[in-house]
């Protein structure tokens, strides 16, 4: 009961969502407010396409909301799914399936694709993209979907939700255009996103372009934005992403040289309870950090951890960065071990090298230096020491020919490696 009362909390506000009663009938229990609605089951079908319509779009806004509090439903049936007496769905008990999102976001698609495009289709039929990048694997597919939507939504200038497909949009730039670029369309998301009201969804700007910066700009300004996302969750009650860009800032101060919070520290469990966003961010900058002073215990253990904690982050930036970083992992994992031992690693050590090599054939800018980095590590754990040097060497070049290729945007990065 514990953990459901902890999913609800974060689910407070919401919209479609079973939220809890301020004061429960009896100590101890769960009571929900009162919406007054009919189950999905209990209405005659089939539903007018009207109906169906507002259905859909109004179950996508609501899984939509719960996801960005890090929360998957997993079992929206009829039987779970209320119309309240304003005709909005309500979902009510939780489980955990991306399937049923991924079945809703087509759907949104197909209705537009059968009877054109309209306001309410603008988010949910956005979000075919992570399914198209994230659970087919089809990148250019996904990137596609999702600016025809928005150029659709900036030509019938559909506000705010234009501005919320900018914000998709910005999350899963960076597979195909520069970083620099995703920073740009996050900030312009962000204007349009404060200027409708939409707070929330405003607030998780600021860890996208934290991210980004993070690679492609100083540190300071990397920390500036981290500070200024603080602030504005502070503002907006947004904990749950302030624990997100917690562990930028301190990844930020560790890499300036304080080193007052130990890089090989373990995470307090308790600190993330069901917030497993903040997790994957927390294990993913620790990784880096021990990445970076050499540390391959915490690098191996933080990394490890951080992988299955993927589908908390569909198709962005974040997901790069813990491919490569389990990679260096089991480049190292496989240097330590026996003969015998090295065959499975190097496997998985394969599998990690395809996925950047395939990010790196769509955004070259963005992943060719990364992909020839663990080029480099493997040819060093197998003892191919000269191709290792010649990865390695073509590393710091990639990047800085991609700075030179990117010199035209200007997202106020000054281009720190």
């Amino acid at each position: 009961m514990q953990h459901e009362v902890a999913i609800l909390e974060r689910l407070r506000g919401v919209w479609g969502v079973a939220q809890l009663a301020d004061a429960p009938r009896c100590p101890g229990s769960v009571t929900m407010t009162d919406v007054g609605g009919t189950s999905l089951n209990a209405l005659a079908k089939p539903l007018a396409v009207a109906d169906l319509v507002a259905l859909g779009a109004g179950l996508a806004r609501a899984v939509a909301g719960m996801h960005r509090q890090g929360v998957l439903h997993g079992d929206i049936t009829p039987a779970n799914i209320l119309i309240c007496r304003d005709g909005a769905p309500c979902l009510v008990d939780f489980a955990a399936d991306q399937a049923t999102f991924d079945w809703l976001s087509l759907q949104s698609l197909r209705i537009w694709l059968e009877h054109g495009p309209a306001r309410p289709l603008l988010g949910p039929a956005s979000h075919t993209a992570f399914t198209a990048m994230a659970t087919y694997g089809d990148y250019a597919a996904g990137w596609q979907v999702i600016r025809r939507v928005l150029a659709v939504g900036e030509a019938r200038g559909y506000e705010p939700e234009t501005s919320q497909v900018r914000f998709l949009s910005s999350l899963v730039g960076c597979w195909s255009e520069p970083l620099e670029r995703t920073v740009e369309e996050a900030r312009r998301a962000r204007e349009g996103l404060i200027a409708g009201g939409e707070l929330t969804n405003a607030l998780h700007t600021y860890f996208v372009i934290s991210g980004a910066l993070l690679d492609c700009a100083p540190l300071d300004a990397c920390l500036a934005e981290v500070e200024a996302g603080l602030a504005f969750a502070q503002q907006t009650g947004g904990a749950h992403i302030g624990e997100t860009l917690d562990s930028y800032r301190w990844l930020a101060g560790v890499l300036r040289g304080d080193r007052s919070g130990t890089v090989g520290g373990a995470l307090p469990a308790e600190r993330y309870a069901d917030n497993p966003l903040a997790e994957l961010h927390a294990h993913a900058t620790r990784a880096l950090a021990a990445a970076v002073f050499g540390d391959p215990a915490c690098l191996t253990r933080h990394a490890t951890a951080a992988t299955p904690l993927l589908p908390a982050s569909r198709g962005v930036y974040t997901a790069a960065l813990v491919h490569l970083l389990h990679g260096l992992a089991l480049a190292g994992q496989v240097r330590a071990a026996a003969g015998g031992e090295q065959d499975g690693l190097l496997r998985e050590l394969d599998d990690e090298v395809c996925w950047i090599a395939a990010r790196a054939g769509e955004a070259p800018a963005n992943f060719q230096h990364l992909l020839r980095l663990l080029e480099g590590e493997r040819a060093w754990a197998v003892g191919d020491f000269r191709a290792a040097v010649v990865a390695l060497d073509a590393a710091p070049r990639e990047k800085r020919s991609s700075r030179v290729v990117r010199g035209g945007d200007d997202a106020g990065a000054g281009g720190g490696e």
